[in-house]
């Protein structure tokens, strides 16, 4: 996978955390690469804070977004 799909593919999930005032922080090649130390590897790892009762509207956005029946 290359930057652009990766970003195109981790945006609406940053959109819907953010949407929802989700507490997160990005971590890995990203995150390293973003701060000046590039990584060969391609890889986005999010961390986010859920409360219980925000884990149902987050999966319910997802949802949404990627149900293709």
């Amino acid at each position: 996978m290359n930057a652009p799909n990766m970003l195109s593919a981790v945006m609406p999930v940053i959109d819907v955390l953010e949407q929802l005032g989700m507490e997160y922080h990005i971590e890995g090649s990203v995150a390293s690469s973003f701060y000046g130390v590039a990584r060969a590897t391609l890889g986005v790892d999010l961390i986010v804070n859920f409360a219980p009762q925000q884990i149902e509207p987050f999966m319910q956005e997802l949802k949404t977004m990627y149900d293709d029946s």
